[in-house]
């Protein structure tokens, strides 16, 4: 596999997908993040009972669908990279 991949394209079909991942991931971890301590405050206000523990869970499960519906476009580009 390695050899045919460098036979056919060089050391540059080892990186083909690299580019568009150093805008996906930090794209991605800085919406989520944002997104994720945005959410904590809203949601302890409207649910005042909640625990720590499901307050995060529900933050950033929310905060991944979130952030999933708009960088997946990026992933199936470097995916077919």
């Amino acid at each position: 596999m390695f050899k045919t991949i460098f036979k056919e394209e060089g050391l540059r079909g080892f990186y083909k997908g690299y580019s568009i991942t150093l805008i996906s991931t930090p794209l991605f971890l800085s919406l989520f993040f944002t997104i994720y301590n945005y959410l904590k405050p809203l949601i302890k206000e409207k649910y005042n009972s909640i625990t720590i523990m499901n307050l995060n869970i529900l933050a950033s499960v929310t905060s991944g669908l979130i952030c999933n519906v708009f960088t997946n476009p990026l992933w199936v580009i470097r995916t077919r990279l």
